[in-house]
């Protein structure tokens, strides 16, 4: 005789809390629809019509260029998280050219060359305050005062220092 299955404990009552919060995690698990882009027309040479060689070649059926690229483009920024805003940028970056890509890069590499430089020169020199340079100074002179000086510089090698003062 097989043993019965111990009956499940009766289920909880959710909060609004934990409620909001599963349709969250429910929400992040599943990807956003994306939305169709229309397809060029006559991407193909010799396209007469949608019509070549007597096939019927409609703009459903004919490859998209970058359609791979734009749908990686896609799933990547929902990974990440962006904005519409920059979704939307996203797209238009990977319909660009090569060209037209690399300007909008350089473009964008000075606008942040420019932003940190604005940033560096705010920041005002570094100077050391006096608590400091008179802390740094005590811990020098302990250094060079102390009886295992040679420790610090010479691992272990013996050295006879002097120190003269001048009744002058």
């Amino acid at each position: 005789m097989s043993p019965s299955p111990s009956p499940s404990p009766p289920p909880q009552e959710l909060t609004e809390e934990e409620l909001e919060l599963l349709e969250m995690a429910e929400r992040m698990r599943t990807p956003e629809p994306e939305e169709e882009l229309p397809l060029p027309q006559n991407i193909l040479p010799g396209l007469d019509n949608g019509v070549m060689n007597g096939n019927s070649t409609s703009p459903e059926s004919a490859p998209c260029p970058r359609s791979n690229e734009l749908v990686s483009a896609r799933r990547f920024a929902a990974r990440h998280k962006l904005h519409p805003y920059q979704r939307e940028a996203v797209e238009e970056f990977v319909k660009d050219t090569i060209v037209g890509q690399q300007i909008k890069l350089f473009i964008k590499q000075c606008e942040l060359g420019n932003k940190l430089d604005g940033l560096l020169m705010v920041a005002p020199p570094f100077s050391v305050s006096k608590p400091l340079m008179d802390n740094i100074k005590s811990y020098g002179l302990a250094v060079l005062l102390s009886p295992k000086l040679s420790a610090y510089k010479h691992a272990g090698v013996p050295v006879s220092h002097v120190i003269v003062r001048s009744t002058e």
